[in-house]
């Protein structure tokens, strides 16, 4: 697949321009790396700050989704938190306390559509 770019140029009232690049294919992207909590850790903050490494092309149409489950397959059922992070944050605290137990997460990146 080609990598199409369409690069904006805002112009707000104090005459700042930011310079926007619209991502229009996300296959080339690379996964997230998760930071923590690391796997096998045990979480002393409840709930846990969650943390992965920003991806390379920032770009202001791109959103991190992170996924927490009570099961590695991720299906409807065990899924507990399915929620979009803009870019650039890398972090995310969920505002429920978790019970105890194994819980496992993902972060991927798409188009904020």
């Amino acid at each position: 697949m080609i990598n199409k770019n369409i690069t904006w140029i805002i112009l707000a009232l104090s005459l700042y321009a930011l310079v926007c690049t619209q991502t229009t294919d996300t296959a080339d992207l690379t996964p997230p790396s998760l930071l923590s909590p690391g796997d096998g850790d045990t979480i002393t903050n409840n709930p846990p700050i969650f943390t992965w490494h920003a991806v390379s092309g920032d770009s202001c149409d791109l959103v991190y989704r992170i996924e927490i489950a009570n099961d590695s397959s991720f299906n409807m059922n065990s899924l507990l938190v399915s929620t979009m992070v803009p870019l650039p944050d890398t972090t995310y605290t969920p505002s429920d306390a978790f019970t105890a137990g194994m819980y496992y997460w993902h972060v991927s990146v798409r188009q904020n559509a």
